[in-house]
């Protein structure tokens, strides 16, 4: 309450989308299932193009699997992402309501390959770890680059000594 922070939920699985259009988020948090889903829709879209557009596309998606966070970019690297973001990852971005600037995934590990692609195209995907009853999550993964690496959450039970 005391950031202005509003809680939406989406009606239906079918209706996220919509919803997401609706409410224009710029951060949320979802399961890693749920940014799959996103990103099969997505690339069934894509597969429909025909001619340059069809060829632009996974061109952009092919230079968006290259990102890594924290590592220098080639100015071609650079050039050819700004590219992209230009004129594949923006209607991207638009169909998650157009003011995504991150997303909280958790409860399971998500594929390294969405990761670096929606990144790539500036939707900032940060892993956590957390419990159901923790809602959604209890830790993340920095916002800056620096020090968020793809694929660093833990997802394996440590043994807990008791205190003596």
């Amino acid at each position: 309450m005391y950031r202005g922070v509003s809680i939406y939920y989406a009606e239906s699985l079918d209706t996220i989308g919509d919803n997401l259009k609706e409410v224009k988020p710029s951060l949320f948090s979802t399961v890693p299932r749920l940014l799959e889903k996103v990103y099969e829709k997505i690339m069934a879209k894509g597969k429909e193009l025909t001619g340059i557009k069809k060829n632009l596309f996974f061109w952009a998606v092919g230079v968006g699997s290259k990102f890594e966070v924290g590592k220098k970019m080639s100015p071609l690297y650079k050039l050819q992402l700004a590219i992209a973001n230009k004129l594949i990852f923006s209607k991207w971005r638009e169909a998650l309501g157009g003011n995504v600037r991150a997303i909280v995934t958790g409860a399971a590990a998500c594929q390294v390959r969405l990761l670096r692609v929606f990144t790539a195209g500036k939707i900032t995907i940060m892993e956590g770890y957390g419990l159901t009853e923790t809602s959604p999550v209890i830790s993340v993964n920095r916002y800056d680059e620096d020090g968020r690496r793809f694929g660093t959450v833990m997802h394996r039970r440590r043994r807990l000594v008791p205190y003596r």
